[in-house]
């Protein structure tokens, strides 16, 4: 065990390499800050002390990955536009969560992301993206808050995703759709909502533009 400095806590070089810092809370608790020096585990250290002097909530890289993805979410997604945050979100509850969530964050290794890829892969899922991006910007997180040494996700190789063959509507097809689309509304109610729909399916299928970028349309550009 390497010699303690003045409020740095318990610090020792693990049989791994890694160093650790056992560091004693306020409250009493105690919680553990990985790196790969020494330096590092004492300034992470400090941030812990600091943040728990401050009420922030102290997280341990004894946590599972799951309580830890749900408490990051909330955090660094503050702010950023409802399409982010929706995107993360539908990635780690669907792709991450149940996969990995309950390994710790100090266990991770980049086998657990692969694994990740590989459930999706054998689902039919390439589009790996969104998943990505979610593991490694919450990976890089808990890296610079001192509870992993090292960002796996950055390790391991996204799939190439292997887009479908596209398949277009013919004019008739296209005609014949908006027709069903109406004939087939369960409800009165309903067939008025397709209905009024209709312009905006038709400008799609005639233009190929997405649902978001219909939706943004202004009367101005249209008429």
């Amino acid at each position: 065990m390497g010699r303690r400095g003045n409020g740095e806590g318990s610090v020792r070089q693990r049989a791994d390499g890694r160093w650790e810092s056992r560091v004693r809370l306020p409250g009493g608790e105690r919680v553990s800050v990985y790196g790969a020096t020494r330096a590092e585990v004492v300034e992470g250290a400090a941030r812990v002390m600091r943040d728990a002097r401050l009420g922030v909530s102290v997280a341990d890289g004894r946590e599972r990955y799951g309580a830890y993805l749900e408490r990051w979410l909330e955090l660094a997604m503050a702010g950023k536009a409802e399409g982010t945050y929706s995107a993360y979100e539908t990635a780690i509850r669907l792709h991450i969560e149940p996969v990995i969530g309950s390994v710790r964050l100090v266990d991770l290794a980049p086998a657990h992301i692969e694994r990740v890829y590989a459930v999706m892969l054998a689902h039919g899922i390439s589009a790996t993206a969104n998943v990505g991006k979610a593991l490694s910007a919450s990976l890089s997180n808990a890296e610079r808050q001192g509870l992993v040494v090292r960002n796996v996700a950055r390790l391991v190789r996204r799939p190439r995703h292997v887009g479908r063959e596209l398949r277009f509507l013919a004019p008739d097809e296209a005609r014949a759709y908006l027709a069903v689309c109406a004939a087939s509304a369960p409800s009165p109610s309903t067939k008025q909502s397709l209905m009024r729909l209709a312009p905006m399916l038709a400008v799609m299928l005639q233009t190929g533009l997405r649902v978001g970028e219909a939706m943004a349309l202004r009367w101005r550009e249209v008429t």
